[in-house]
Formats: structure tokens, C-alpha cells, sequence
């Protein structure tokens, strides 16, 4: 009876020792990225922050988070009413972080259930990250019944996805777009993250999916910024219904009743496929213009 109770005291003290000190080093941790990141240009703050977790987490609490960066001349801002981050003891290198909002990102407020992130960091620098909330409203833009986001850097290269399902795009002076659901896959090179400019990249998309109820539409491709920060690459679409798909872009690049049947006959004439019912064309922009096959939809704006 007493070797047990030895023993168990004895593992207990080791645990205690161990948190303590691996707890420290957490924060320790954390206030140096912190410095480090504020040196780039990354600062973040709280009106209110603890600590805790013992005897088997690590506990961070953010009342009001903070997070103001700087991007070439123009600094923004993103603020969240609260975060709590938690990590096991025996994996203080994987993270889960509890977002409540509302969240302000500049003069954008966005509603949104509570976000729920995962922050996975390896010792030899890759990490993977993902978020997932739902009823999200960003005022003026976007509504959207879930979104789910996810990045990770591996071996130099940054993978990147976003999902989402019952999302309403907000525009000025046309009616809303509404999407069922959307998928994008890509990839580009993770010097992007040290950079922290998109030109000069190019993402390479391996799945870019739209479906408004049966309505689906396909693309792979690559996209990239010229140098006047315009969109630019190709991509190879097919869609299961090109009236369906005709539709929906109408309203969005403002075509007319004539200029959305001339584009409709030429893409169904040149990529229509009938034994697999659907129609493919490639979707091309170059020199701040958009082409569906062989035909113009608009002109393309900088991004910034």
C-alpha cells in the first residue's frame, strides 16, 4: 500500500514540475513572438489577459484582442471581443483558439457564431492551421450559413482552402449573388508569408467549385497579379447547365439579353460535349481583361 501511494505522489510531483516549467516556457514563448511580430509590423494587444490551465492545459484568455499590421503604406485593423486559447500539456504545439464575436476587421463589422481555429506547429517550422464558424454577416459584403477556412505550409509551399455554403454576395446596383456552395483548393509558394505582397505569385488552383442548387460549375487553373495588380491566368471550366451558369454571371459582368445569348451559342457551339453533358470553356484574363472562350465579359480592375 505504501509503494502506490509513493509513487503516485512522486509522478505527481513530476507532473507539477513539468507544467510549471513548460508553462513558463509557453509564455515566455508567447511574449517573444509577440515582440517579434511587432517588429514586422504586427502588433497585438488585450484590454484584458490571463493565464491558467493547471494541472493539464495551458490557458490564455484575450478580453478585446487586438491586431493591427501594416501592408506597404496602409495599416489595418481586426478586433474580436474574445479569445481563449487552450493547448494539452503533453502537446503545447497544437492549439485550439475560441473566437467570439462580433469581429471588426477596418470599418467591416462581421457577426458570426463562435469561430473555433486549430494551430498545429511542427519543430522544423510547418505548421497547418484551419477556422470554421458559421452565420457569418460581414456588413455590406457577405453573409454566409458556414465558412471553413485552411492553410498549410509545407516542404515551401503554402496550401490553401475555403469552403462555404449558403453564401449571399452583397454588390452595389445589382441584385445579390446567391451560392449554394463553394470550393477552392490551391497552392503557392509560403514565401508569400515573408513577402507579404501577391505579386510576383501564382496560385495554382487544383479545384475551384460553384454550385447554385443543380447548377454546378468546375475550374482548375492558375491565377496570378500582372504588375499593375490586375487579375491574370487561365482557367479550364465546365458546367453541367450553361443556362443555369449564363444566369447567374448576367447580373454580375452587366451583359444584356444579346451580348449573354452570343456568348452562350459560341461557348456551347466550340465546348459542348454531349456524352458527357457538359459544356467546357476556358476562362482567360490577361491585359486587365476577362474572356469566357473566345468572347470578352469585362474589363478587370486592380485589386488594389
Amino acid at each position: 500500500m505504501f509503494y502506490p501511494l509513493t509513487g503516485m505522489i512522486l509522478v505527481s510531483l513530476l507532473w507539477c514540475g513539468y507544467w510549471f516549467i513548460a508553462f513558463s516556457g509557453a509564455k515566455e514563448l508567447f511574449e517573444a513572438k509577440r515582440l517579434e511580430f511587432a517588429g514586422r509590423g504586427m502588433a497585438f494587444s488585450c484590454a484584458r489577459e490571463s493565464w491558467g490551465g493547471f494541472p493539464f492545459r495551458f490557458e490564455f484568455q484575450c478580453g478585446t484582442a487586438k491586431l493591427h499590421f501594416i501592408h506597404g503604406s496602409q495599416t489595418y485593423g481586426v478586433q474580436t471581443s474574445k479569445i481563449l486559447a487552450i493547448a494539452q500539456a503533453y502537446n503545447p504545439l497544437h492549439v485550439i483558439v475560441l473566437v467570439d464575436g462580433p469581429t471588426s476587421i477596418d470599418q467591416t463589422a462581421v457577426i458570426h457564431d463562435r469561430a473555433l481555429m486549430s494551430v498545429t506547429a511542427g519543430l522544423d517550422q510547418d505548421w497547418d492551421a484551419s477556422l470554421e464558424t458559421a452565420s457569418v454577416t460581414a456588413q455590406g459584403l457577405f453573409t454566409a450559413g458556414q465558412l471553413k477556412l485552411f492553410a498549410r505550409r509545407l516542404n515551401g509551399r503554402l496550401d490553401l482552402a475555403a469552403n462555404t455554403k449558403e453564401l449571399t454576395v452583397i454588390q452595389p446596383d445589382i441584385p445579390p449573388i446567391i451560392v449554394s456552395s463553394a470550393e477552392l483548393v490551391g497552392q503557392t509558394s509560403a514565401s508569400l508569408l515573408t513577402q507579404r505582397r501577391l505579386a510576383g505569385h501564382t496560385l495554382d488552383i487544383s479545384a475551384l467549385k460553384i454550385s447554385q442548387g443543380p447548377v454546378e460549375f468546375a475550374a482548375t487553373g492558375t491565377v496570378s497579379l500582372d504588375p499593375q495588380h490586375r487579375l491574370a491566368g487561365k482557367l479550364s471550366s465546365q458546367t453541367n447547365d450553361i443556362d443555369g451558369v449564363m444566369k447567374f454571371i448576367e447580373p454580375v459582368f452587366a451583359l444584356n439579353e444579346q451580348d449573354s445569348t452570343t456568348i452562350k451559342n459560341l461557348v456551347s457551339l466550340t465546348g459542348s460535349d454531349p456524352s458527357t453533358g457538359t459544356t467546357k470553356a476556358d476562362l482567360v484574363a490577361k491585359d486587365g481583361a476577362l474572356y469566357w472562350g473566345l468572347l470578352k465579359l469585362a474589363d478587370l480592375a486592380p485589386l488594389y
